[in-house]
């Protein structure tokens, strides 16, 4: 997986953890880049079944939230693992 898709699932993860759904906005002032950039983003992972969107409303499909919870496994395992 591309780390930019993979940099989207985990922002749209972390924004949606206490409310279910997040905005293009509230990604793009997390990622640091513009609305613009979101939607194409955005559009991508949905055809990739890997988001939904309602109303400009996006949340992680069953398929993105496993993917997205496996990455951050994985990455929590570096953090325990990397003992410099």
């Amino acid at each position: 997986m591309k780390s930019r898709t993979s940099n989207y699932l985990k922002t749209i993860y972390e924004t949606s953890y206490t409310q279910r759904w997040t905005c293009n906005k509230q990604l793009a002032t997390m990622l640091g880049v513009l609305p613009g950039s979101v939607t194409e983003a955005v559009n991508r992972l949905i055809s990739q079944k890997l988001v939904v969107k309602n109303r400009g409303q996006i949340k992680l499909t069953k398929r993105g939230y496993q993917l997205v919870a496996d990455l951050m496994y994985r990455y929590r395992l570096c953090e325990i693992l990397d003992v410099s």
